[in-house]
Protein backbone atom coordinates (compact mmCIF):
# COMPACT_ATOMS: atom_id res chain seq x y z
CA UNK A 1 0.00 0.00 0.00
CA UNK A 2 0.90 3.56 0.11
CA UNK A 3 0.58 3.81 4.34
CA UNK A 4 4.09 2.52 6.74
CA UNK A 5 2.83 2.02 10.32
CA UNK A 6 5.43 2.56 12.79
CA UNK A 7 5.57 1.46 16.25
CA UNK A 8 7.90 3.18 18.66
CA UNK A 9 7.26 5.64 21.03
CA UNK A 10 3.72 6.17 19.46
CA UNK A 11 2.17 5.17 16.01
CA UNK A 12 3.28 6.76 12.92
CA UNK A 13 1.59 7.04 9.91
CA UNK A 14 3.85 7.96 6.64
CA UNK A 15 2.22 8.38 2.86
CA UNK A 16 5.05 6.08 1.33
CA UNK A 17 3.82 6.73 -2.37
CA UNK A 18 6.89 8.77 -3.04
CA UNK A 19 9.16 6.20 -1.42
CA UNK A 20 11.77 8.67 -1.84
CA UNK A 21 9.95 11.47 0.52
CA UNK A 22 7.40 10.16 2.85
CA UNK A 23 5.37 12.14 4.76
CA UNK A 24 3.91 11.85 8.40
CA UNK A 25 0.30 11.87 8.25
CA UNK A 26 -1.05 11.02 11.56
CA UNK A 27 0.41 9.74 14.77
CA UNK A 28 -0.96 8.63 17.93
CA UNK A 29 1.17 9.27 21.34
CA UNK A 30 -2.07 8.49 23.42
CA UNK A 31 0.04 5.70 25.77
CA UNK A 32 4.17 6.43 25.23
CA UNK A 33 6.54 3.87 24.29
CA UNK A 34 4.74 1.37 21.28
CA UNK A 35 6.93 -1.71 20.45
CA UNK A 36 5.14 -3.88 18.36
CA UNK A 37 2.54 -4.31 15.45
CA UNK A 38 0.76 -6.32 13.17
CA UNK A 39 -1.88 -4.98 10.95
CA UNK A 40 -5.09 -7.04 9.68
CA UNK A 41 -7.19 -5.46 7.35
CA UNK A 42 -8.41 -1.87 8.54
CA UNK A 43 -6.71 -3.00 12.23
CA UNK A 44 -3.91 -2.42 13.70
CA UNK A 45 -2.81 -4.49 16.53
CA UNK A 46 -0.21 -2.49 18.88
CA UNK A 47 1.50 -3.26 22.07
CA UNK A 48 2.03 -0.38 24.49
CA UNK A 49 4.37 -0.26 26.94
CA UNK A 50 1.91 0.16 30.74
CA UNK A 51 -1.20 -0.47 28.44
CA UNK A 52 -0.96 -3.67 27.05
CA UNK A 53 -2.85 -4.55 23.74
CA UNK A 54 -4.18 -1.46 21.76
CA UNK A 55 -6.77 -2.19 18.48
CA UNK A 56 -6.99 1.14 16.26
CA UNK A 57 -8.75 1.36 13.37
CA UNK A 58 -6.60 2.54 10.46
CA UNK A 59 -9.30 2.58 7.37
CA UNK A 60 -8.65 6.38 7.34
CA UNK A 61 -4.68 6.26 7.75
CA UNK A 62 -4.93 10.26 7.96
CA UNK A 63 -7.39 9.83 11.40
CA UNK A 64 -6.47 6.39 13.25
CA UNK A 65 -8.45 5.40 15.90
CA UNK A 66 -7.65 3.26 18.89
CA UNK A 67 -10.95 1.57 19.13
CA UNK A 68 -9.91 -0.31 22.50
CA UNK A 69 -7.75 -1.40 24.86
CA UNK A 70 -7.28 -4.29 26.67
CA UNK A 71 -4.62 -5.10 29.52
CA UNK A 72 -1.51 -7.71 29.65
CA UNK A 73 -0.23 -9.44 32.85
CA UNK A 74 2.60 -7.61 32.48
CA UNK A 75 3.61 -4.10 31.89
CA UNK A 76 6.17 -4.42 29.06
CA UNK A 77 4.51 -6.25 26.60
CA UNK A 78 6.64 -6.52 23.57
CA UNK A 79 6.18 -8.07 20.03
CA UNK A 80 2.93 -9.53 19.16
CA UNK A 81 1.23 -11.73 16.14
CA UNK A 82 -2.66 -12.09 15.24
CA UNK A 83 -3.61 -14.94 13.63
CA UNK A 84 -7.11 -15.14 12.77
CA UNK A 85 -9.29 -14.03 15.67
CA UNK A 86 -6.64 -14.57 18.19
CA UNK A 87 -3.62 -12.26 18.91
CA UNK A 88 -0.33 -13.52 20.30
CA UNK A 89 1.41 -11.05 22.73
CA UNK A 90 4.99 -11.55 23.53
CA UNK A 91 4.57 -10.64 27.12
CA UNK A 92 7.82 -9.47 28.90
CA UNK A 93 8.53 -11.05 32.13
CA UNK A 94 5.07 -12.67 32.11
CA UNK A 95 5.04 -15.28 29.00
CA UNK A 96 2.82 -14.85 26.01
CA UNK A 97 -1.13 -13.45 26.64
CA UNK A 98 -3.35 -14.92 24.18
CA UNK A 99 -6.07 -12.99 23.01
CA UNK A 100 -9.30 -13.68 21.59
CA UNK A 101 -10.10 -10.52 19.14
CA UNK A 102 -12.78 -11.65 17.19
CA UNK A 103 -14.48 -8.56 18.46
CA UNK A 104 -11.92 -6.07 18.15
CA UNK A 105 -13.67 -3.82 20.41
CA UNK A 106 -13.45 -6.29 22.84
CA UNK A 107 -10.31 -7.93 23.46
CA UNK A 108 -10.10 -10.84 25.83
CA UNK A 109 -7.44 -13.35 26.96
CA UNK A 110 -7.93 -16.43 26.89
CA UNK A 111 -4.65 -18.60 27.52
CA UNK A 112 -1.22 -17.40 29.26
CA UNK A 113 1.79 -19.25 28.50
CA UNK A 114 4.76 -19.31 30.74
CA UNK A 115 7.95 -18.63 29.60
CA UNK A 116 11.21 -19.78 30.90
CA UNK A 117 12.80 -16.03 30.82
CA UNK A 118 11.59 -12.42 29.49
CA UNK A 119 9.44 -13.43 26.78
CA UNK A 120 10.62 -11.46 23.48
CA UNK A 121 8.79 -12.16 20.01
CA UNK A 122 6.06 -14.37 18.78
CA UNK A 123 4.80 -15.61 15.35
CA UNK A 124 2.35 -18.14 14.20
CA UNK A 125 1.99 -20.52 11.31
CA UNK A 126 -0.15 -23.62 10.44
CA UNK A 127 -1.30 -23.93 14.21
CA UNK A 128 1.81 -23.89 15.69
CA UNK A 129 3.43 -20.55 17.76
CA UNK A 130 7.04 -19.80 18.01
CA UNK A 131 7.88 -17.96 20.85
CA UNK A 132 11.44 -16.67 21.76
CA UNK A 133 12.54 -15.54 25.41
CA UNK A 134 15.64 -15.00 26.90
CA UNK A 135 18.07 -11.89 28.12
CA UNK A 136 22.20 -11.85 28.71
CA UNK A 137 23.52 -15.28 27.33
CA UNK A 138 20.61 -17.45 27.71
CA UNK A 139 17.69 -18.08 24.85
CA UNK A 140 14.75 -20.41 23.91
CA UNK A 141 12.52 -20.80 21.49
CA UNK A 142 9.26 -22.85 22.53
CA UNK A 143 7.13 -24.25 19.83
CA UNK A 144 3.42 -24.89 20.87
CA UNK A 145 0.50 -26.05 19.56
CA UNK A 146 -2.14 -23.19 19.05
CA UNK A 147 -4.41 -25.66 16.97
CA UNK A 148 -6.69 -24.51 20.50
CA UNK A 149 -5.88 -21.31 21.56
CA UNK A 150 -7.50 -21.51 24.54
CA UNK A 151 -5.03 -24.51 25.57
CA UNK A 152 -1.87 -23.90 24.37
CA UNK A 153 0.74 -27.02 25.38
CA UNK A 154 4.18 -26.88 24.36
CA UNK A 155 5.51 -29.08 21.63
CA UNK A 156 8.93 -28.74 21.27
CA UNK A 157 12.10 -26.24 23.19
CA UNK A 158 15.45 -25.53 22.03
CA UNK A 159 17.85 -23.53 23.83
CA UNK A 160 19.94 -21.17 22.20
CA UNK A 161 22.89 -19.32 23.43
CA UNK A 162 21.68 -15.43 22.89
CA UNK A 163 18.52 -13.87 23.96
CA UNK A 164 15.90 -15.30 21.18
CA UNK A 165 14.74 -11.35 20.47
CA UNK A 166 12.89 -12.46 16.98
CA UNK A 167 11.54 -15.37 15.06
CA UNK A 168 11.12 -15.19 11.24
CA UNK A 169 9.82 -18.25 9.63
CA UNK A 170 10.53 -20.05 6.22
CA UNK A 171 9.17 -23.15 4.55
CA UNK A 172 11.17 -26.56 6.85
CA UNK A 173 12.70 -23.53 8.91
CA UNK A 174 13.10 -21.02 11.90
CA UNK A 175 15.52 -18.41 11.67
CA UNK A 176 16.40 -16.45 15.27
CA UNK A 177 17.48 -13.51 15.74
CA UNK A 178 19.63 -14.56 19.11
CA UNK A 179 20.61 -10.97 20.35
CA UNK A 180 24.54 -10.82 20.82
CA UNK A 181 24.71 -14.23 19.30
CA UNK A 182 23.75 -13.52 15.80
CA UNK A 183 21.36 -15.39 13.91
CA UNK A 184 20.57 -19.36 14.70
CA UNK A 185 18.84 -21.11 11.47
CA UNK A 186 17.08 -24.30 12.76
CA UNK A 187 15.62 -27.04 10.79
Amino acid sequence: GDFAFVAGSDLKVFDISDPTGPIKVAEIDEYGASSGIHLKEDLAFITWHYEGLAVVDVSDPHAPAIIATAPTAGNFPDDLFVDGDVAYVADSWDGVQVFDVSDPTAPVIIASIPMPDHSNTVTVEDGLAYAGSGHGNQGWLKILDVSDPSAPRQVGQLDTPGEAVGVALAPGRAYVADGPSGLRVID
